[in-house]
């Protein structure tokens, strides 16, 4: 059989969904009212501490509010993780959500599922001219640059514009793209940033 049949790579799935199931922490916090569209699945997520246990909020909403992410455990806007989409069964059903859940996402005030840690699928939205590689450094785009995407996670520091999420790698070294055409990769996020 020739190997143009079989391929060289598997698709490694949609944004937002978590890929390797043997240690993954998954935490359900309720999204915050600021975050007027919420996060979409495979969006970086961050920490909106507060007493009553915290909320999740949007990177790209959270630093548009000049609420710059961190990845300091205990900051007020720490890096937390990635919007997953969770496989649910309920005895009863609710109305579907409105504009965010046509986007893949959540809303304001829904409870959103972010995984801490663990490997997930995500959405690389600026490629850069270096090659994603398996191990390679994870950025988190903070400011826009040159039409780039604010949250988008990218395999290159663009100085100034940028996080590196100390605590995640690329996991495959490989992209793929999704059954939308996006270009996808996957991460792993080795230690948990938030409690």
């Amino acid at each position: 059989m020739p190997g143009t049949t079989i391929g060289t790579q598997m698709n490694i799935g949609y944004p937002g969904t978590f890929s390797r199931n043997g240690d993954c922490i998954i935490e359900q916090k309720p999204v915050t009212s600021a975050d007027a569209s919420g996060p979409n699945f495979g969006n970086a997520v961050v920490l909106v501490q507060s007493a009553t246990g915290g909320t999740w909020t949007d990177a790209a909403v959270a630093e548009a509010a000049s609420h710059t992410p961190v990845m300091t455990q205990g900051a007020n806007y720490c890096f937390a993780g990635v919007a997953v989409r969770e496989v649910k069964t309920m005895t009863t059903y609710n109305v579907q959500p409105t504009a965010s859940a046509v986007l893949g996402g959540y809303s304001p005030g829904q409870l959103c599922d972010v995984l801490v840690r663990g490997s997930v699928v995500v959405e690389i939205q600026n490629p850069q001219t270096t090659t994603i590689v398996a191990g390679g450094s994870v950025w988190l785009r903070l400011t826009s640059n040159l039409g780039t995407v604010i949250g988008a996670f990218e395999p290159a520091n663009d100085a100034g514009h940028m996080l590196q999420l100390t605590n995640c790698y690329f996991t495959t070294g490989v992209t793929s793209t999704d059954a939308n055409g996006n270009l996808v990769a996957e991460i792993t996020i080795i230690t948990r940033n938030v409690p």
